[in-house]
């Protein structure tokens, strides 16, 4: 399952972050109807760090204090060179998008609803050899081709392994529970808000927050245009803007109202349960407690900043029993420890060495959620306030997530600045044992984005030939 992807345009995505991988994808060939000019990707790769090995260009780090003077020196010429202003809004959407990514990944890195669909997608896609170990059994002794997509109810392939069968139907199980959670929608809510228009509010915040901090309100004007014109951006731009007007009916207005909004998302999405409640049965629907909290503070609070919503937080918590943010964070942590601790016990177990190191990165994921969980607790402006956020994002001091970069009709993989999760080689085997899955789940043309038919194509490929897995096998597509 992806993020859905922002729109420069009708059709025209240009950015999306895989939620079972961590991955984030930026379409830079299609975001101009006149072609996207060397000028606009020449700024955005200085400022997002995102060097092309024949580059002759140096990154500009967000460290340096020309950061700001430089990007506004770029966007000044890029104006000028195109009097349309076409390349000017796209680049503003280039170096934004980057932005709103990587606040993806750090929302579900750094809270409990995104490392438990982070957790259950890994549960599944790690045991991909098994799945392939048995589906190649079964192809030699019925000397059939395999249905793809695989059925659910195994119909059609009689003699498959009963333990394929229970991992193919629990893969289908947890991607209708992820589904199904990202969707999910308060009963008594009147904007019928989503856990994924959440999440798209926390990212638009930062993206637009970052572009009226160095280019000014204008520009951050025509970001908000383009994200509105987009067919599905279009939905979470009119959330955010409910979410907006809200707070802004009751008196508050302000740069602190990205902020806010970005910690309530946060501490909605924390697994708040019931005093003395159970964190993996008992958690508070995200989206009615964001509600909850904002209707709270709304009303309680005679002026909106991180500070004074904190305490609010904390006495309607102590109001309603609920556990606090921290206290949930903490039961989580211990939960997390308790996990890392058994897989790390089975993983000698494994028979590859593949699904060997993807169980003992589990570790590596605990430790993302520490630090930015105890950031969120210690120093909340470093994740809620886009200055603060954009500066550390774009520095060493964040998780670090793959990107890959589609560009000049290739795929150029690198890594985000920040503390490294996992090499080059394990993200790509990540991505991997995911989207090998998702193939004989979802079967071959789902995705109709033609950028990820290309993957789509590679993997096949690499099944049918044997080149992949070590494992050649033909199949009957279904569509």
């Amino acid at each position: 399952m992806s993020m859905s992807a922002l729109e420069f345009r009708e059709g025209s995505r240009h950015g999306s972050t895989l939620q079972s991988t961590l991955e984030i994808s930026l379409f830079w060939d299609r975001l101009s109807r006149e072609g996207t000019s060397k000028l606009v990707t020449e700024a955005t790769r200085c400022l997002t760090g995102l060097i092309l090995p024949d580059d002759k260009l140096e990154h500009v780090p967000v460290r340096s204090r020309k950061y700001s003077e430089i990007a506004r020196k770029y966007y000044t010429s890029i104006k000028k060179s195109d009097p349309s202003g076409e390349q000017a809004r796209t680049f503003l959407m280039l170096v934004s998008t980057y932005l709103h990514e990587l606040r993806h990944a750090h929302d579900l890195l750094g809270t409990w609803a995104g490392q438990e669909m982070l957790r259950m997608s890994r549960d599944c896609y790690q045991n991909i050899v098994a799945l392939l170990e048995g589906l190649k059994e079964w192809q030699i002794h019925s000397q059939r081709p395999i249905p793809l997509p695989l059925p659910s109810d195994g119909e059609g392939m009689e003699g498959l392994s009963p333990d394929v069968k229970k991992l193919i139907a629990r893969s289908r199980k947890t991607k209708d529970i992820q589904r199904a959670f990202m969707e999910e929608s308060c009963d008594f809510s009147s904007t019928a808000l989503s856990v994924r228009h959440m999440l798209e509010t926390s990212a638009i915040n930062m993206q637009l927050e970052y572009v009226r901090l160095l280019f000014g309100h204008k520009a951050a004007d025509e970001v908000l245009k383009a994200i509105a014109n987009g067919t599905e951006s279009r939905m979470y731009f009119e959330a955010w803007n409910e979410t907006r007007d809200l707070f802004l009916s009751r008196g508050f207005k302000g740069p602190a109202l990205a902020e806010v909004v970005n910690y309530l998302i946060w501490c909605a999405l924390s697994g708040v349960v019931p005093v003395g409640g159970d964190i993996r049965r008992d958690t508070v629907s995200p989206t009615a407690l964001f509600e909850a909290l904002i209707e709270h503070i709304s009303r309680c609070c005679t002026d909106v900043n991180i500070t004074s919503c904190r305490k609010a937080v904390l006495d309607f918590s102590k109001q309603w029993r609920l556990e606090t943010p921290e206290t949930a964070i903490r039961k989580y942590q211990a939960l997390f420890a308790q996990r890392v601790a058994k897989v790390d016990e089975l993983a000698w177990k494994a028979k590859y060495r593949g699904a060997v190191d993807l169980v003992r990165s589990f570790p590596r994921l605990k430790m993302s959620y520490d630090h930015l969980t105890d950031l969120a607790l210690e120093s909340p402006y470093v994740l809620f306030s886009a200055k603060h956020y954009v500066f550390h994002a774009l520095s060493d001091y964040l998780p670090a997530v793959l990107v890959k970069l589609f560009y000049g009709g290739q795929r150029h993989l690198f890594s985000s600045h920040g503390i490294r999760l996992f090499t080059g080689e394990e993200w790509k085997m990540v991505s991997l044992f995911a989207k090998t899955l998702d193939l004989f789940l979802e079967g071959r043309g789902v995705n109709a984005d033609v950028v990820y038919e290309s993957e789509e194509d590679e993997i096949f490929a690499g099944l049918t030939d044997g080149s992949l897995w070590g494992y050649q096998f033909y199949f009957d597509v279904r569509l």
